[in-house]
């Protein structure tokens, strides 16, 4: 069994096995990290060439719409506790960065290429409502970001609605 099946088993959420003591939602596990983004670039996995077969197949842009917004549904649950990041590169001064680093908030970045939250399988909210508005874009469909309380989803324009 290779590193991604491991860390991607189905029978039992990852976290629940987790070893850390102390969390925060950007202490996401580096192993698992690593092995989605090896395992989706040694088998060349892309989502433009599902969104083509989407559009050809659907009558119109409602038909469109639901199909990748079942998609992102269907690839991604809620992380209750981590939500996918990665290190941050730093292109400035050491001491500064080791101001910033204090904080793991500061040291990691949010991951939102579609690929790799597929390969993850989990995502939180703004990260799913990223990944909705790209593959919306990829079809031809407008969408947006919006902010509500606590929360952020994807806001579809149809119809110039």
């Amino acid at each position: 069994m290779n590193d991604f099946q491991d860390v991607a088993s189905l029978e039992t959420p990852w976290w629940i096995d987790s070893s850390q003591t102390l969390i925060t939602p950007y202490d996401y596990p580096e192993k698992r990290l690593k092995a989605a983004k090896d395992y989706a670039k040694q088998n060349r996995i892309k989502v433009d060439d599902y969104l083509q077969s989407i559009k050809k197949q659907s009558f119109d842009d409602v038909v469109v719409l639901l199909k990748v917004a079942t998609l992102v549904q269907d690839m991604l649950i809620h992380n209750p506790v981590f939500q996918p990041s990665q290190k941050r590169p730093f292109a400035i001064k050491p001491y500064v960065r080791a101001l910033l680093l204090r904080h793991s908030i500061n040291a990691h970045e949010l991951v939102y290429d579609p690929v790799l939250l597929f390969m993850l399988g989990e995502a939180r909210c703004g990260q799913v409502a990223s990944v909705l508005v790209e593959l919306l874009a990829k079809t031809g469909i407008k969408a947006k970001i919006e902010k509500l309380n606590n929360h952020i989803v994807a806001n579809v324009i149809l119809n110039g609605q």
